[in-house]
């Protein structure tokens, strides 16, 4: 039986909302700077929890998924999470939150000149409405820096291309969020645990050399599957909805 696609939308802002806070508790009062890690963390429970769902008969694989198209997605939603974690972590909630709004005049540009789709006026006027009211309502407390801006920027363009190509890949291939959330898990962890060891194992602030606390580590699991959770969600919200 699907879940109604009202219902998928408020799992998905009460899921996303929860993990960006506690992924900002634990960059900011435990001191983790490992957000690469993090997301090589949720890409890996991901892959796991969605296999054995798969072998549970939940769902049927999708091994019609290309390995290119699985690899491309790999590195645009690694870029685009770790990205998004270290907008987070170097700038203010508010400007993060700015910077996520953007995706949306960002997912429109792309579409009519990528995709040459041209979205209809009253889906714009009904967008412009959304962004003005999100804008006045959550974004506050907006300080942000140069570095952290243009990783904001490469958050922003690399979210877009990933979500927008998830529509695509979902039509091409015929297959469901949760499908294509599997068949490109292994991928994305991959790239994310690659990433992690070239960016956050070097130097004093090597996660190597990082105290870990009980609270901050369960605090992380958590996020794990709040992760995946919200991966799935994403998925099945972009294939049904757009």
């Amino acid at each position: 039986m699907l879940v109604p696609v009202p219902i998928l939308i408020c799992i998905s802002i009460c899921g996303s909302t929860t993990l960006i806070l506690i992924n900002k508790k634990i960059m900011s009062v435990y001191g983790f700077g490992f957000p690469t890690f993090l997301t090589c963390y949720h890409f890996f429970l991901t892959w796991i929890l969605l296999t054995i769902m798969g072998y549970m008969r939940l769902f049927e694989f999708a091994h019609q998924v290309s390995y290119l198209a699985r690899w491309s997605m790999g590195f645009f939603g690694v870029v685009s999470i770790v990205a998004m974690n270290y907008n987070l972590k170097m700038n203010s909630i508010g400007f993060y939150q700015l910077s996520k709004l953007c995706t949306i005049p960002c997912m429109v540009l792309y579409k009519y000149f990528f995709q040459k789709q041209s979205t209809p006026l009253n889906t714009l006027c009904s967008l412009g409405i959304l962004l003005v009211g999100l804008c006045l309502f959550t974004v506050n407390d907006v300080q942000f820096n140069l570095l952290g801006s243009i990783i904001a920027l490469v958050a922003v363009i690399t979210t877009t291309i990933y979500q927008t190509q998830t529509n695509v890949l979902q039509k091409t291939y015929n297959c469901s969020g949760i499908q294509l959330n599997h068949a490109v898990s292994f991928n994305r962890f991959i790239v994310a645990l690659c990433a992690a060891i070239f960016i956050e194992t070097s130097g004093e602030k090597s996660i190597l050399n990082h105290k870990f606390q009980r609270v901050e580590v369960t605090l992380i699991l958590f996020t794990g599957f709040l992760a995946v959770m919200g991966n799935c969600v994403g998925f099945s919200l972009i294939g049904r909805a757009g």
